[in-house]
């Protein structure tokens, strides 16, 4: 495995660019289509409760000195 930077060293890429980038610009196609699936209610939910129960425990830890205020 190798970093962009290593890869493009070794030949073994020749530029860096996201897939959104190669579909429009390389490929030049019109229409792109995204299957990213995005977390559903229960999962940003945990993720937020999760979030809030590490904040409140380095805080009650002394570890942080500010409440963190997450945003998801």
């Amino acid at each position: 495995m190798w970093t962009g930077e290593s890869a493009k060293k070794l030949g073994l890429i020749d530029d860096f660019g996201s897939a959104g980038y190669v579909a429009r610009e390389v490929i030049k196609t019109k229409h792109i289509i995204n299957y990213t699936q995005k977390p559903n209610y229960l999962e940003r939910l945990t993720k937020r409760l999760g979030m809030a129960m590490a904040d409140h425990f380095a805080l009650s830890m002394g570890l942080s000195k500010v409440p963190v205020v997450s945003k998801v």
